[in-house]
């Protein structure tokens, strides 16, 4: 029995089958039961109440305890409270375990912390596992088998089942991606934003937004909400900064200028800061990333897979097994052909924490095409958006626009002003970003921005006025002025052309002056 497939995870099985180092390939990774499971014999195995925790030791498990010292839940990830203090070696809740109120502390806490974690709650009588704002950290369920992991192929046993509803080559491709609950297999479903589960009846209960949640704000107010969210951006930034070893990937785009404007102010905590040179349109990433780190006196490192000496190893058999194995620690989700992604995702630093700025896009409204901001919703527009397919057929767009609609219906009235932000958050990043983060194991990926603050803050604001970068570029001029002389990518790729003409060898482009 013991050797029986059906018995074992997917994920050991197709360890098991393939020669892959389940520990290697599951790393920050973890898997909740109700019996106990086979895993790595170097994961961590613990229980609580029912529930038995088997997890990668470089996850961070934090105990979460009542106020009589008693133990209560898990936290799983890297957390930012509301005081700024980090989530370390141990979480108290100002209640005990006995007192109704606890629950409700409890989710008021989770609630006001940023970060990429999960919560688990087992009291008597109750047992419920909580996210962080955007889903960063990957949950899925299955609730024929109770299992509840951290990616698809640990959260059910034997082979993959396919699920018929999507194509699974061109998700692996990123041309497409799953959608609301869908995973790769039928059998296991995905965790929304803004819900929590109850691992009695594996059922997702909405907790945020509630009917009192605003969606807009005045011209009048408008100034203290965006100096709201700066504090709250430069806190969390400090933080992660003053807490963790932390690495942050610079790039030629707003994102990763805003994280280091706001973390100046700790800059020197940062172990290391980089750029990819992937291909040539990288090129201008560097110099950009270059600049701007010059600029705060921040050691800069390129990882250049240009370099004619990673030729032979970008040819080795190598790269299909990275491929392979990207693709299995995010349950067949996100994956990549291109071998020099997947050399440059090998070489990134290794340190505990990767600063990245994906969720900063809420605040320039990326999920808007300028004709549909003032529009009214439209529902070809919004299934577009989520890249379930490439060749709509009627029962495809009947079936889906109808899910899209009970999903909507779960959302106050005053939601449906900001539609399409919350799609982006809690239907688009649970599958392009939160299941993709579980392929990177060089560091744990957390983004300052999965903050409901920063998250809600910018979704109030209306998307006319950020799809004009009005209000990234108020907080990027207001934290750090000395950037604006540091032109952006497209400016920059210009000046490249101009001066060198296609294709210059990066030590040429890194001579080139760009400030302004």
């Amino acid at each position: 029995m013991a050797d029986d497939p059906t018995k074992k995870l997917a994920a050991r099985v197709i360890c098991d089958r393939a020669g892959y180092d389940f520990s290697e390939v599951f790393k920050y990774q973890f898997v909740l039961s109700k019996a106990p499971v086979a895993t790595s014999y170097r994961w961590r195995n613990a229980k609580l109440g029912e529930w038995y925790l088997h997890a990668c030791p470089d996850l961070r498990v934090t105990p979460i305890y009542d106020t009589q010292n008693e133990h209560v839940g898990w936290f799983l990830g890297v957390g930012i409270l509301e005081d700024g203090t980090a989530v370390k070696d141990r979480l108290t809740v100002p209640n005990s375990a006995t007192d109704a109120r606890l629950i409700a502390s409890l989710r008021t806490l989770i609630f006001k912390t940023a970060g990429r974690f999960a919560v688990l709650l087992c009291k008597e009588g109750v047992e419920q596992i909580h996210f962080d704002a955007a889903l960063d950290q990957s949950v899925v369920y299955n609730p024929a088998e109770g299992l509840v992991a951290s990616s698809t192929m640990l959260a059910a046993y034997g082979e993959l089942q396919h699920n018929p509803r999507f194509n699974g080559k061109a998700i692996l491709r990123r041309n497409l991606c799953y959608a609301f609950e869908h995973t790769s297999d039928r059998r296991v479903l995905r965790a929304f934003p803004n819900h929590f589960l109850d691992l009695d009846s594996f059922e997702l209960q909405r907790l945020w937004p509630g009917t009192d949640a605003e969606f807009d704000v005045s011209r009048a107010e408008r100034p203290g909400l965006i100096a709201q969210m700066e504090d709250r951006l430069r806190q969390v930034m400090s933080g992660l900064l003053t807490n963790f070893d932390c690495c942050l990937p610079v790039s030629g785009g707003y994102d990763s200028r805003l994280l280091l404007s706001y973390g100046k102010e700790d800059i020197q905590h940062l172990k290391s800061a980089f750029t990819h040179a992937i291909n040539h349109n990288t090129l201008a990433d560097c110099l950009i990333a270059r600049n701007l780190c010059q600029q705060l006196g921040v050691p800069h490192h390129i990882i250049n897979t240009l370099d004619p000496e990673h030729e032979p190893v970008l040819r080795k058999p190598i790269n299909r097994i990275r491929f392979d194995e990207f693709a299995l620690r995010t349950g067949y989700e996100s994956g990549t052909r291109d071998p020099r992604a997947g050399l440059a995702n090998t070489l990134a630093p290794e340190h505990e924490v990767l600063i990245r700025g994906n969720l900063v896009g809420i605040l320039s409204a990326q999920q808007y095409l300028r004709e549909y901001i003032d529009a009214p919703f439209d529902m070809g527009y919004a299934l577009y958006r989520l890249r379930i397919s490439e060749d709509w057929t009627p029962d495809q767009k009947a079936f889906w626009s109808a899910r899209y609609r009970d999903w909507m219906n779960t959302l106050p009235e005053a939601a449906h002003a900001r539609i399409y932000d919350m799609a982006f958050l809690e239907l688009v990043q649970p599958h392009a970003l939160g299941a993709h983060l579980n392929g990177s194991t060089n560091a744990y990926h957390v983004n300052p921005f999965n903050d409901r603050i920063l998250l809600h803050g910018s979704m109030r604001l209306r998307p006319r006025f950020r799809v004009e970068r009005n209000a990234i570029d108020r907080m990027q001029q207001r934290a750090a002025p000395e950037f604006s002389s540091i032109p952006h990518t497209t400016k920059v790729k210009r000046l490249i052309s101009d001066a060198f003409g296609k294709a210059p060898p990066l030590e040429d482009v890194l001579k080139l002056d760009i400030v302004a």
